[in-house]
């Protein structure tokens, strides 16, 4: 390794570090703490709580036609039946032995996981979405790039970010596997914890994607006040393309069907799958994605006049 690549990696280290040191020291990082905990936590109680009320009642009315409750309550089960499985099946896009068991076995599991998905994004934006704008407004830019480049800045911002994102998901899991052990619903403490720590090691790709997403849009805004609004519109846009294949099959319409493959979006569906091959594959996908935005956020911070 050159000496210059040397320079640039020491370079790309103490920026991380400081990024992540000062981030630490806002409110931002407890606050994405404390509203992805609330919204799992809510979120699963809530789920759970709804399929027990439904067992509850689809007891009783087997109990009124005179079966014994020790019979009815063997009986009826939401969870691990098929018209559960179907249903989940349904929203996530594919068959449903297609599903990996743990969420086919767990009520936890699929809201633990479906509400990452979609809340992630979003508050990785609130935690990040004056990445590069803050330093391009303020002109410290000028000054910092007279000790480092302009890319070891970029690449260790970034990499602080990834850090955090790694750090919050862990502390989450390790909160919600705690709690997932109080519910009566979840007995085998092994199964969750595994399950817990397969959703966490496919948000580590899908948090890099979009943390790249977030960079890149960051370096196309003016000004600081307009990168959140402008943000907001992008994760909506590429969350939108994903369902692009739902146009009619013809016309302009068959051609906008296409765009689904140009969000990393698409790929959120392999998360769910039983198939290793198709996981691994999703995930290398989720990655490049990941890469892509990284390196045009680079040139497009390269080639901006400060």
């Amino acid at each position: 390794m050159s000496s210059a690549n040397i320079s640039t990696l020491h370079q790309i280290h103490h920026v991380a570090l400081h990024e992540a040191v000062t981030l630490l020291r806002t409110r931002r990082v407890l606050t994405v703490l404390f509203l992805y905990l609330v919204a799992a936590t809510l979120g699963s109680l809530g789920y759970v709580a709804a399929l027990d009320q439904i067992e509850t009642q689809m007891m009783e009315v087997l109990m009124a036609n005179g079966t014994p409750p020790s019979q009815a309550a063997n009986t009826f089960s939401i969870v691990g039946s098929e018209a559960y499985q179907k249903i989940l099946a349904f929203f996530v896009g594919t068959d449903p032995q297609n599903l990996a068991p743990i969420f086919l076995e767990s009520p936890f599991m699929p809201v633990v996981l479906g509400a990452s998905l979609f809340l992630l994004p979003y508050l990785m934006l609130l935690l990040g979405y004056d990445l590069v704008i803050s330093e391009v407004e303020h002109r410290t830019l000028c000054f910092v790039s007279l000790r480092v480049s302009r890319t070891a800045l970029l690449l260790g911002k970034f990499w602080a970010h990834v850090l955090l994102f790694t750090g919050l998901t862990a502390v989450c899991s390790l909160v919600l596997l705690l709690f997932a052990t109080q519910l009566k619903t979840e007995t085998d403490a092994l199964q969750t914890g595994l399950g817990l720590l397969r959703v966490w090691g496919c948000l580590i790709p899908y948090g890099l994607c979009y943390l790249g997403m977030i960079v890149l849009s960051s370096t196309l805004v003016t000004q600081r006040r307009s990168a959140l609004t402008f943000g907001v519109v992008t994760l909506l846009l590429f969350q939108t393309m994903a369902w692009t294949h739902h146009l009619p099959d013809r016309g302009v319409w068959g051609a906008l069907r296409f765009a689904r493959w140009a969000t990393p979006s698409t790929f959120t569906e392999g998360l769910w799958l039983a198939d290793l091959s198709i996981l691994s594959q999703h995930l290398a996908a989720l990655v490049l994605f990941a890469a892509a935005f990284l390196v045009l956020s680079v040139l497009r911070l390269n080639r901006r006049d400060l």
